[in-house]
């Protein structure tokens, strides 16, 4: 008898070595119990199948408009790099996730709010998983990579205060209750604003979802008179409201939330924060490696990059290493 072989993992096991072949091989209709049992037979015995490219599950949710940008490419990006580290991808929607129990996956990486999958995991599934822009109540051992909000509104407007602004109007969408960027961002702008006693002269205004779509003139006129600029908190907006700003009121400087794709499409006179997206799916790929591995792990807050614009870089050069915005 082969040492290792199937013929020792199913008599360890109590079935038959059919049943260890399909499990090994990622086959269907072999109930969970059984699977994880001679999984973890398997690796114990230092299989060599167990050794092979391990299955890692790609979690996201899918609008029932379709698949947005940014989801796509922060997707693409951990993919990527879970292809580099040498794991074999497979992407699972939030309707999807049951069949993730009719395999056998080593680890998961989710863009999803955790709230999605709290039934799931600690219950059903045990295999690690790292969560990514999700800082919102994790259980002890679900981790997160995130891009760090509060220090990028800290810095954003230390930046606008250096250039003398201190009257400051914030504009956000009305109702993001799942993204927890927005929810950040606005919370911190707030808790700056106290903090640095200029709320009084500060105004939050927010953008019901239908009138997004239908332009920014609306939005913009609601600036008050006197605001020397204004603070974009979501990517959604940032090339339309340019637009709108440069017709009603040119004489604001805009600092806005953009998308890596979009930041080239901006005017001169703009400064943009974008997320790191190539950081946040390298961390995210350690930090699964590392649970893998049995190693620590921490969660990872990740600065925006920060850019600004092109006719300042001389006069602001020490201002900002051009990574991310400083004081």
């Amino acid at each position: 008898m082969k040492k290792n072989g199937l013929k020792q993992i199913a008599l360890t096991a109590g079935c038959s070595c059919s049943t260890v072949s399909r499990v090994l091989n990622n086959r269907n209709n072999i109930s969970e119990p059984t699977r994880k049992k001679i999984m973890s037979i398997a690796r114990n015995m230092n299989y060599e199948n167990c050794r092979k490219q391990k299955i890692i599950a790609l979690l996201s949710h899918l609008d029932p408009d379709g698949f947005d940008t940014y989801s796509m490419q922060l997707l693409r990006m951990i993919g990527l790099a879970l292809q580099e580290a040498g794991f074999k991808v497979e992407v699972l929607f939030d309707r999807n996730i049951d069949i993730l129990g009719e395999h056998y996956a080593h680890g998961a990486i989710s863009l999803m709010v955790f709230n999605r999958l709290a039934r799931y995991w600690g219950t059903r599934f045990r295999i690690p998983l790292v969560c990514v822009n999700d800082f919102s109540n994790l259980p002890d051992n679900i981790y997160s990579v995130y891009s760090d909000d509060t220090k990028a509104i800290s810095d954003g407007i230390g930046y606008l205060q250096t250039r003398g602004h201190y009257k400051i109007c914030f504009l956000g969408p009305e109702d993001r209750g799942n993204n927890l960027n927005i929810i950040s961002r606005i919370k911190a702008a707030k808790e700056f604003t106290r903090q640095a006693g200029i709320q009084k002269s500060c105004k939050f205004i927010s953008i019901a979802g239908p009138r997004v779509n239908l332009g920014m003139d609306e939005f913009v006129r609601q600036i008050p008179a006197g605001c020397t600029a204004a603070v974009s908190l979501t990517e959604d907006i940032a090339l339309r409201l340019c637009e709108s700003l440069s017709k009603f009121r040119p004489e604001i400087e805009l600092l806005t939330w953009t998308y890596p794709w979009e930041t080239k499409l901006l005017p001169d006179q703009v400064s943009f924060l974008q997320q790191d997206f190539q950081g946040l799916a390298e961390n995210a790929v350690r930090m699964l490696t590392a649970q893998l591995n049995k190693k620590p792990v921490r969660n990872i807050a990740l600065p925006y990059i920060f850019g600004k614009a092109a006719k300042h870089e001389k006069n602001q050069k020490n201002n900002t290493s051009g990574k991310s915005c400083r004081k």
